[in-house]
């Protein structure tokens, strides 16, 4: 009978988990389950004291290499490893902001590090939908753009958010405090931004790279992400002021070779995401994918310029 039990035990074991399987290779419901994921585990290790950016790159490469080394990537749609990424970036968000002044329990931040990883992972849900319905996924070869979504998904809770525990809307405040860093201060960071951007560019670009699938580019990605993060911490006893500027260049690097053509291009589109990524922490100054956002408009930023300069050499060519 015992035997019999057991046997039963595992039958239905087994059936559990190849139902999940299944429901996780709709793209819908892993890009749910990723954006869920990784902003949940994100938050809670920010919670207890690891840096966002470091969270969030270390979350993706963990996670990523479990599920590549155990060979189960395969069992899971392609939208759930970008989708795993972006998730980490709207755990970036500062829910502790939200419940500084108020006398709210453990259970209500907890309650809210769920509710946003929700609102995450229907995020990348409704990106995923739309991409499945369009003929090319909108901004497709941007960098950053899986921190755009996760930063309108962050923003929108955190107004709500707001509004629910009774506080006057307050996300554009920080826009009061922007500043223009020390010229030494400056240079450290564009040098991190030029770095995460570069080595990021490069390696995106060999042969290997470009030809693997979503599961190993994301991997690739926040593994290099981590390594530089790590780097920084150890040859910079400053890091904390860098490391931003480091991870932002690194979505800024994952720009197909459409959107950044050269090496001088992509030295530009550092520049401008270094003097871009003040303002957009002092306008959404808790907002997660912050960096990502920033990373997005600078190529979109790069990429009007490209167009405005090819079209006036037409235009002189042709007079």
């Amino acid at each position: 009978m015992r035997k019999r039990s057991a046997l039963r035990s595992n039958r239905l074991a087994d059936h559990g988990v190849t139902a999940v399987a299944a429901q996780l290779a709709s793209p819908l419901v892993a890009a749910f389950a990723g954006g869920f994921l990784g902003c949940f585990v994100t938050l809670e290790l920010t919670a207890i004291g690891v840096m966002s950016s470091l969270a969030s790159a270390s979350t993706t490469a963990v996670l990523c290499g479990v599920f590549l080394i155990t060979r189960t990537a395969r069992c899971l749609s392609g939208a759930f490893f970008p989708a795993l990424y972006g998730g980490t970036f709207g755990g970036m968000t500062s829910v502790a902001s939200l419940t500084n002044n108020t006398s709210h329990s453990v259970i209500v931040t907890v309650g809210l590090f769920v509710a946003l990883s929700i609102v995450c992972g229907l995020a990348f849900l409704a990106a995923t939908r739309v991409d499945a319905r369009s003929v090319v996924p909108i901004a497709s070869g941007y960098g950053g753009r899986l921190g755009m979504i996760a930063a309108i998904a962050s923003f929108f809770f955190i107004d709500l958010a707001q509004r629910l525990l009774g506080f006057h809307s307050a996300v554009f405040l920080g826009i009061r405090t922007a500043s223009i860093p020390e010229p030494n201060v400056l240079a450290l960071k564009l040098g991190a931004c030029m770095a995460g951007t570069f080595v990021t560019f490069f390696i995106f670009r060999l042969a290997a790279v470009a030809e693997a699938g979503n599961p190993e580019r994301i991997y690739i990605a926040s593994a290099v992400a981590v390594s530089g993060l790590a780097l920084l911490s150890i040859f910079n006893s400053n890091s904390t002021g860098t490391s931003g500027d480091f991870y932002a260049g690194c979505f800024l690097g994952t720009s197909s070779s459409e959107r950044l053509t050269g090496w001088r291009q992509t030295a530009f589109g550092a520049v401008v995401l270094t003097a871009t990524l003040p303002v957009v922490r002092a306008v959404l100054p808790d907002v997660g994918g912050g960096l990502g956002l920033a990373a997005f408009f600078t190529v979109a930023f790069v990429s009007a310029v490209n167009r405005v300069v090819a079209m006036t050499r037409d235009f002189v060519r042709h007079r």
